[in-house]
């Protein structure tokens, strides 16, 4: 997912959530669908067996866990960004210490997410290299999930 850092600020009328939905919804169902295509060529033999799916199919599921936690924090500071801005009762001296604090945790979260991203895929390719190498994938479906992996990499 794109953009995140032109939301910092948010408008008066900005409804943090729906927005924040669709685009991370995307990205989960582009994962559990090389998960899926990997469990196809399990039962089509395209891989060995069962281990070598799981080498690929864990690396996978991590990122899954790992997007889905940096999301959840996400939303979580927003509201909390949004509650505190809104309270009348805080001395702006005070609110604008909070507010600086959770915008900096908020700006943190993309570089933690990109480092995820980044650690897990090459944690994938690397356990697909290996398979390669020992033949425990078919040519077909390496270049398959070459393929899937760099789709995956554009829709992050």
């Amino acid at each position: 997912g794109a953009g995140g850092a032109d939301t910092l600020a948010g408008g008066a009328g900005d409804d943090v959530l729906p927005e924040l939905v669709p685009e991370k919804e995307e990205e989960s169902v582009v994962i559990n669908r090389v998960i899926a295509d990997i469990e196809a060529m399990l039962k089509k033999g395209w891989i060995k067996n069962k281990q070598s799916a799981q080498e690929l199919v864990q690396p996978l599921k991590q990122l899954n866990r790992q997007l889905s936690s940096i999301d959840k924090q996400a939303a979580r500071i927003k509201k909390w960004i949004d509650k505190i801005s809104a309270n009348t009762r805080i001395k702006s001296k005070i609110k604008e210490k909070i507010l600086k604090a959770l915008n900096k945790r908020l700006a943190k979260l993309p570089v933690q997410r990109a480092k995820f991203i980044e650690r897990d895929l090459a944690s994938f390719n690397k356990n697909l290299e290996n398979l390669k190498k020992k033949n425990k994938i078919t040519i077909e479906g390496y270049n398959s999930l070459i393929k899937s992996i760099n789709i995956l990499r554009k829709t992050l």
